[in-house]
């Protein structure tokens, strides 16, 4: 089964041969204009099916890497039961109570001192949450690189997860966006009624005769 690296590359490699076929197309001089057309026709609707299929993947794949991550930041830990599950949604209304970074990182110390996961884990899903908005105080920030100090597992999750949603990785996933996107030919605005089926005339390569004044 092939990575989605793998996935992408392949994706990239088939628009590109679909853009160097329709210029290809293009520059064929043997076609006649709606000949033209049908096959621009047939290579975009055939290249928009197979790279549609690819995206779709793809796109499922990076969905369920997030969904991943932040359940194994977030949600409950493996092996929780039920009475756990009960335990955690009291810790997260709790810390949903909270309105200062100060009071929750109060809250999250009291926590680690009794040995309250769930209370914990909650308090540190609120941090992360808070610490993504601009506006808000950077304590949320110390918040998380408090407990990532203290669970140093969780590290390489928030790191991968953090990479999802930076600037950088958005302008990357923009940029690979664009080179797997498959341009519908501007000759296919128009109905194949618009084209000629008559082919260009041949140019006969005859020497030119030349008269002299006299």
């Amino acid at each position: 089964m092939a990575t989605p690296e793998q996935t992408k590359q392949q994706i990239i490699d088939r628009v590109s041969q679909f853009n160097a076929d329709v210029q290809a197309t293009r520059e064929d001089l043997t076609l006649s204009p709606v000949g033209r057309y049908r096959r621009l026709k047939s290579l975009y609707e055939t290249t928009r099916d197979q790279v549609g299929q690819m995206r779709s993947t793809l796109d499922q794949g990076n969905n369920g890497d997030r969904r991943t991550l932040e359940r194994r930041l977030f949600g409950l830990p493996a092996g929780a039961d039920a009475s756990d599950a009960v335990s955690f949604r009291d810790a997260q209304d709790r810390v949903e109570q909270v309105r200062r970074a100060e009071d929750l990182g109060e809250l999250m110390e009291r926590a680690a001192t009794s040995g309250d996961e769930m209370l914990l884990r909650a308090g540190f899903a609120r941090a992360w949450r808070e610490s993504l908005n601009p506006l808000g105080s950077d304590t949320w920030s110390g918040l998380v690189s408090e407990y990532l100090d203290q669970y140093p597992a969780a590290r390489r999750d928030a790191d991968a997860l953090a990479q999802l949603m930076s600037p950088g990785g958005k302008t990357r996933a923009f940029a690979e966006q664009i080179g797997m996107t498959v341009a519908k030919p501007a000759e296919l605005n128009r109905p194949e009624s618009a084209y000629s089926d008559q082919k260009p005339a041949q140019m006969l390569d005859t020497p030119q005769l030349m008269t002299r004044g006299v």
